[in-house]
């Protein structure tokens, strides 16, 4: 429970925020109208790009619609002035953009479920491939506001129409309960940031040809929860058809719950226990009709109940990641279940981690001594310890914090990743692996390595204020060149950009993205094995690479 706690507490933002600089939009022309399903819309005229913010892809879940699967947003006369985007999704924030400690508050609406595009202002007689993107934040936090996601770039550079969205947060994204299950007609509760997802991919479907978008060709991608999402996405039926690749940036396999309590569940709370539980905090546990009184709540009081007076993001359930359960609907079974028996939508995928995820989720563990490394390894994992610091002891590391840092991103991200890549190259010959190792020499980030999230701001060709080299400027265009051509063709190879093998059991390689790109093979081969076998308790072996 308390490594879900660590997750939680600090996957949720990036060192990034410390450096980001926001600045107000200043229009400087219009776009002509674009006709979308529900109406008319203008967008915002920058250069070469035109930028559509806040478009609605649902009606507001409020009222009656909140924990219901979202509904399509409805025709409306007037034209749409879409160059604003719309609010952030109901959760709890930083203070002032602060990681480490102090006051969180609340900020939102549940009126979000909007979408944003990055198009070219020329038409053109080709339709360009889409890149569909899911934001991270632990699906407690986060949004398509980020300036880090601005698409310009990628769009101009890349050759691409890049989308954008908001999806509901916390518990109005991911609340299960009897009696919302009982409520459903297909008895599911709780995945409604996937329907939300959904949703939003089929009105790209309907809509993204007036944009100069190619329905046909669209690639999901994620980081963090929103990669953790991608892959909900690749193995969930009623996504189907709706993307044709997807990209999977530090997300593993999330923590996928069970609907119900079950035989097998006896270890783990499901969906539905744990939404017994907050409303019996939330104070409708005696209702008679506990979601009609959780219903009527507003989004600040429904928040109190998760983040206490002190604001600390997710006191009341122990630290549990918010994430999707396994309710039969939206998911049937988990996605390294689907992935590994070859029933999930069988697309290219590329997945990928960082070399130093850890080290923004542990800046505040005591892991700064032996003593410090030890107890913490004893508390995460009591039963299995001795064998984890025999392994793994402290000599072998620059030091106790370096030791836990590298073990923590193993067991989170690279393993999941490593092993994702092997089970989709069985049925899937363009699965692509990489490792991004860049590390940036500014002082006030260069202790944190390659962090979690860093690769995004390569990806997207948006360094903000973190001034790159002239080195990492060229790793920065042929990472956005692998990506975009990735979401043409299923290959990230291209004219002028360092070769990436197809990842396979036999080869087992994957690219290292860094100033100076390169190929390896066997990506943390031995530490995985130990960790299937002995740490997880199971034996993914068949999916380690050779023996």
């Amino acid at each position: 429970m308390r490594l879900k706690k660590i997750l939680n507490n600090y996957s949720v933002l990036f060192i990034l925020v410390l450096f980001f600089l926001v600045s107000s939009i200043n229009a400087q022309s219009l776009s002509d109208p674009i006709m979308t399903q529900q109406g008319p819309v203008i967008g915002e005229v920058l250069g070469d790009t035109v930028t559509f913010r806040g478009i609605p892809y649902a009606e507001p879940p409020v009222g009656s619609l909140r924990w219901q699967s979202p509904q399509p947003a409805k025709p409306r006369a007037n034209v749409l002035n879409a160059i604003k985007f719309g609010s952030r999704c109901c959760q709890v924030g930083p203070p002032d953009g602060n990681i480490l400690g102090g006051t969180r508050s609340f900020m939102g609406s549940e009126d979000c479920l909007t979408l944003n595009i990055w198009a070219p202002k020329a038409k053109e007689n080709t339709l360009r491939p889409v890149m569909f993107f899911i934001h991270g934040g632990g699906n407690v936090q986060g949004s398509a506001v980020n300036p880090l996601y601005d698409g310009k770039n990628l769009t101009e550079k890349g050759g691409v129409i890049l989308v954008t969205i908001n999806y509901r947060l916390a518990q109005f994204g991911f609340l299960a309960h009897p009696q919302l299950t009982a409520e459903d007609k297909n008895q599911s509760s709780g995945n409604y940031a996937l329907l939300d997802q959904i949703m939003a991919l089929d009105w790209v479907r309907d809509n993204i040809k007036n944009f100069g978008g190619d329905p046909s060709n669209v690639t999901i991608f994620g980081e963090s929860a929103g990669g953790v999402n991608v892959f909900c996405l690749v193995a969930s039926p009623l996504a189907a058809g709706k993307f044709q690749r997807a990209i999977v940036e530090s997300g593993g396999f999330g923590i996928n719950v069970p609907l119900k309590d079950t035989a097998n569940s006896s270890q783990v709370e499901s969906a539905e226990e744990f939404g017994l539980r907050f409303v019996k905090e939330s104070g409708c546990g005696t209702s008679s009709d506990s979601i009609a009184c959780l219903r009527s709540k507003s989004p600040e009081e429904l928040f109190k109940v998760l983040t206490g007076d002190a604001g600390v993001i997710n006191r009341f359930n122990g630290g549990t990641v918010y994430g999707p359960n396994l309710d039969g609907y939206v998911l049937k079974e988990s996605p390294i279940v689907a992935l590994q028996a070859n029933r999930h939508n069988n697309v290219p995928i590329m997945i990928g981690t960082n070399k130093d995820e850890a080290t923004i989720f542990t800046v505040m563990l005591p892991i700064d001594t032996k003593a410090g490394y030890r107890k913490t390894i004893k508390s995460l994992f009591p039963s299995i310890s001795k064998q984890i610091l025999k392994q793994y002891p402290i000599s072998d590391y620059p030091s106790p914090r370096d030791a836990f840092n590298t073990f923590f991103t193993g067991l989170s991200f690279v393993c999941p990743a490593r092993w994702a890549g092997l089970m989709s190259s069985i049925n899937q010959p363009q699965t692509f692996v990489y490792s991004f190792n860049n590390v940036f020499e500014i002082p006030q980030v260069k202790p944190f390595g390659a962090f979690h999230g860093q690769e995004l701001l390569f990806v997207f060709n948006n360094f903000l204020n973190l001034p790159p080299t002239q080195d990492q400027r060229k790793l920065s265009e042929t990472m956005l060149g692998y990506w975009t051509n990735f979401a043409k063709t299923g290959d990230p190879n291209g004219t002028g950009l360092p070769n990436w093998s197809r990842h396979n059991q036999s080869s087992d390689s994957y690219q290292v993205l860094n100033t100076n790109i390169t190929s390896q093979s066997g990506l943390r081969k031995d530490f995985c094995e130990f960790l299937s076998k002995v740490v997880l308790g199971m034996n993914l072996c068949n999916f380690c690479g050779k023996q």
